[in-house]
Formats: C-alpha cells, sequence, structure tokens
C-alpha cells in the first residue's frame, strides 16, 4: 500500500491491486493502525521533530522515546490508550476520567 495526501483532509490509499476487504479491514479493531499516531500531536516525542524529547523522557521517567511514543500516542492493546486525555482520537469517545493506577472506571463522553 502507498498513501498520497490529497489535501489537509483527505488520503488516497493505492494497492496494486483490488482490496476489496478494505472497509471491513478498517471497520475492525484493527482499522485504527493507519490513524492511530496522528502527527501533529505524536510528533513531539519524536526526536527528528523534537530536540527537546529528552525533557519529555525525564518527566515521564520512561527509558526510551519509543517507548515514550507507544505511551502518550497509545497503541490498541495497551491500557495506557486509556490514559491519556490529550491525544486527538477519531474513535466514536473521548476520554474525559483517565485509566490509571487503581482506577475502576473510566469515563468517556462522545467525540464531536
Amino acid at each position: 500500500m502507498k498513501a498520497e495526501k490529497v489535501d489537509d483532509t483527505t488520503v488516497k490509499l493505492i494497492f496494486a491491486g483490488p482490496y476489496l476487504r478494505l472497509p471491513g479491514v478498517l471497520a475492525g479493531p484493527l482499522g485504527q493502525h493507519p490513524v492511530l499516531y496522528a502527527k501533529h500531536y505524536c510528533q513531539q516525542f519524536v526526536p527528528k521533530y523534537n530536540p527537546n524529547v529528552g525533557k519529555l523522557l525525564a518527566a515521564s521517567r520512561q527509558p526510551d522515546w519509543p517507548t515514550l511514543l507507544r505511551q502518550r500516542c497509545g497503541d490498541i492493546e495497551i491500557p495506557a490508550r486509556w490514559a491519556n486525555t490529550e491525544r486527538p482520537v477519531l474513535d466514536p469517545w473521548v476520554i474525559t476520567t483517565p485509566y490509571s493506577a487503581g482506577a475502576t472506571e473510566v469515563v468517556l463522553q462522545r467525540n464531536p
């Protein structure tokens, strides 16, 4: 797959041949991966885009920037996904009360 930016809100996905399962894949749990890491937010955790990432590492007590990136930008399989209220999402719900140690609930509200 190749991706081309069409404009600020449109991406064109190009495949070598027909990919009729794509709508179903994107609608499933793993379909979030193409949009999980919003560059405008997540680039602050990557040294290539932020030379001061060391300060973020020290404040977060994470061992390296890839771990910090996963913790702050989330992955669909880790609890930290439910702990960051700052991360922009395309999910139907946004976190208002995050998951934290000892939490018994996570509160979400409808994504406008």
